[in-house]
């Protein structure tokens, strides 16, 4: 799970995301930390039943209210302690690390319209 494996600066946000999980029947509505061109944290309130390698769809809003979908793969899932929850911008127990697979040409740049949009 660490920073060092990444090739892309990760940009804090904190913006609501639709997430469909391989394992999950439908849509669910969670917490986006952070967002790069290669991946991104998610927070959830409870324990996600998921695993390493597992396939996710993530669904973005542009800035002008489009949407479109991302697909990404889980990292790691991983529990906060009560000291980590204080500091962090959703004080959410749960993190979901996912990596994306590689973009379209057409996703690329819809990412990277949304990148922009973020102060750094």
């Amino acid at each position: 799970m660490g920073d060092e494996r990444r090739r892309e600066d990760r940009i804090p946000t904190h913006e609501k995301v639709e997430v469909r999980f391989a394992s999950w029947d439908t849509l669910r509505l969670v917490y986006m930390i952070d967002i790069s061109l290669g991946g991104m944290s998610i927070s959830m309130a409870r324990k996600p039943d998921l695993a390493p390698n597992e396939d996710v769809t993530v669904r973005l809003m542009m800035p002008d209210l489009t949407t479109f979908e991302l697909e990404g793969t889980v990292r790691y899932v991983k529990e906060l302690s009560a000291t980590e929850q204080a500091h962090k911008p959703s004080p959410t127990p749960f993190r979901v690390g996912v990596a994306l697979k590689p973009l379209t040409p057409e996703q690329k740049q819809q990412l990277e319209r949304i990148l922009e949009s973020r102060p750094r």
